[in-house]
């Protein structure tokens, strides 16, 4: 080959390279952590039922219009049906959604309307009753009926399917292409009952590729609250020859030792904070309340 054929060869390789690699900055692929969960999820003894309703509020704050994401009740009936009914937001529009799923040779397949109907902010009722193979879905006193071949709910922390263990009922909210900001929108679960007036409880934090720091999920008995908003950090340090001890602030119990620092992530509010610290010849007791409005640091001192 002549030099100037093997140079003009070269030229088309290293403009090639140019442009794949401004391709790939152009068009970055997502990573894994890019589909997001947050919320609770049930942690309490295996029960049936044939109905599960609650309430679920979000207020008006600034939506994301560049991603889609999902806010729902999610459980399992005796079919092997996922069923989940909630709220989507679609191009930073909400709607109503409900889902179910089939078992199409081994694999699963989601039915769904992500669009349902239209809604706005404030206090929605949901619910799903389950009865001779169908499944009504509810949302807002409209409702609609789809097969799914169940007869009542599994209430439960997980179930298996074709050897592989999935996630029971759970109450989250679910983020595609998650690039690191949340809405600035929050969401509470209330009054999440089974039939015949049980409250379900038993609900113990979720997250899943992401960061617990993003976002404060508060549980008390059958609500859930998920607070989008960059959490504060509330960090505590003891410094002493010697000791431990634990600190308590809202429902955070965490146990503590000497010359290390603890970060805890909380909503900005009002807390009392309390810290029991022994060393080998005295205890040490603090409480004070705080108005957390920025990052804060308790940092103590203590004789041995």
């Amino acid at each position: 080959m002549k030099l100037w054929a093997l140079i003009i060869v070269l030229i088309m390789i290293l403009a090639g390279l140019i442009y794949l690699g401004f391709f790939n900055d152009q068009h970055p692929k997502q990573s894994q952590s890019s589909h997001i969960y947050l919320g609770a999820i049930y942690n309490g003894p295996f029960k049936k039922t044939n109905s599960i309703s609650g309430n679920l509020y979000f207020n008006g704050g600034k939506n994301i219009k560049e991603i889609q994401y999902y806010v729902v009740l999610s459980v399992w009936d005796s079919n092997n049906s996922y069923d989940q009914i909630g709220i989507s937001s679609i191009d930073g529009l909400f709607f109503s959604t409900y889902s179910y799923t089939e078992i199409i040779n081994g694999s699963i397949k989601y039915e769904y309307d992500a669009t349902w109907f239209p809604i706005g902010e404030g206090l929605h009722i949901f619910g799903m009753t389950i009865r001779d193979g169908y499944v009504d879905f509810k949302f807002d006193n409209i409702s609609i009926e789809k097969f799914t071949g169940g007869n009542y709910f599994l209430i439960s922390k997980s179930i298996i399917f074709n050897q592989k263990e999935y996630t029971g009922f759970t109450l989250y909210e679910e983020i595609y292409k998650f690039s690191g900001n949340l809405p600035a929108i929050s969401f509470n679960f209330t009054n999440v009952m089974a039939s015949s007036n049980e409250e379900i409880t038993d609900l113990i934090p979720l997250s899943q590729n992401i960061s617990t720091d993003f976002s404060t999920i508060m549980i008390n008995g059958n609500t859930v609250n998920i607070y989008n908003q960059d959490a504060l950090t509330l960090k505590v340090r003891i410094d002493s020859p010697i000791g431990e001890g634990f600190i308590d602030v809202a429902d955070i119990n965490r146990s503590i030792r000497n010359n290390l620092t603890y970060s805890i992530p909380l909503i900005p509010g009002q807390y009392i904070v309390k810290i029991q610290f022994k060393t080998s010849i005295s205890t040490y007791n603090y409480s004070k309340s705080i108005n957390l409005y920025k990052n804060m640091w308790i940092n103590e001192t203590i004789a041995s």
